[in-house]
């Protein structure tokens, strides 16, 4: 899974060329999850979004027979909106410290909607996200979980930005030539 933690929420007004071949790359790719921000539930009465413009952002679709619109930042690109999708809305302790993270929201519908980690986990493991997603669906199911941080240094794999590109464009060799460096 390739995971931009990045919202595309507004148009390149310098290079929208580069907006163009961006769109066509996601488009073609099959491994791309990307953030959108969830703002505050009082605002979703403003809104028009619903499951239909953003498929790929709810785990479980509306119990109502008309879901309810839901306030987000949308991406603004067509590809990376049909693209899976995850919330990225941090929960912030009183200390002001980030310990704590959903892995979805239940709407007042019924939908729930995934966070950007539940969205990866529904790619590269479907039956553990389909479990998680019915525990979002129970009563405080979608309560904040501590965050289990690594304490070594490299824990994380790291990769260039670079062969991410490479690997978008569909030379998925240069990743196992990185990992035998």
């Amino acid at each position: 899974a390739i995971v931009w933690d990045i919202l595309f929420a507004d148009p390149d007004r310098l290079s929208p060329g580069g907006d163009a071949a961006f769109d066509a790359q996601v488009a073609a790719s099959r491994r791309s999850h990307f953030a959108v921000v969830r703002l505050p539930p009082a605002n979703d009465g403003a809104s028009q979004l619903t499951q239909a413009q953003l498929p790929g952002l709810w785990a479980a679709p509306a119990q109502e027979p008309a879901p309810r619109p839901v306030a987000l930042i949308p991406p603004v690109l067509p590809a990376v909106a049909a693209s899976p999708l995850g919330l990225t809305n941090a929960v912030i302790d009183d200390d002001g410290v980030i310990r704590r993270q959903r892995a979805g929201e239940r709407l007042a519908d019924g939908g729930v909607l995934q966070s950007l980690p539940l969205a990866v986990l529904r790619s590269l493991d479907p039956a553990a996200w389909r479990a998680r997603t019915e525990a979002l669906r129970a009563p405080g199911g979608d309560a904040p979980r501590l965050v289990a941080w690594r304490h070594q240094a490299d824990a994380y794999p790291r990769i260039a930005f670079a062969d991410l590109f490479a690997v978008a464009d569909g030379h998925d060799h240069v990743l196992e030539d990185a990992a035998r460096d």
